[in-house]
């Protein structure tokens, strides 16, 4: 995960970042995607395990692995409504 990068503050911005590819948003990107159960979303961290491996990074500071964090259950529930989307 990019801990340098810029935390989006409401779940709509989660899905809305540019990235390298034929289609500039993550939200076009998203369209493609045929086999939404591929990726067992269940088997991911979570944020407690998440936050004990950044903790290991001293240049993190608590409230930086916090907001971290944050994101992080934000895109994991981005995920899920993704995976559960009919279509």
């Amino acid at each position: 995960m990019f801990t340098e990068q810029i935390l989006p503050l409401r779940n709509s911005g989660l899905v809305d970042g540019d990235i390298p590819s034929f289609t500039i948003k993550e939200r076009k990107q998203l369209a493609y995607v045929t086999g939404k159960s591929l990726v067992d979303a269940a088997k991911l961290p979570d944020t407690a395990q998440l936050a004990k491996l950044y903790q290991k990074d001293l240049a993190l500071t608590q409230e930086r692995i916090e907001q971290v964090c944050e994101a992080y259950e934000k895109k994991i529930a981005t995920f899920w409504d993704c995976q559960n989307s009919v279509g």
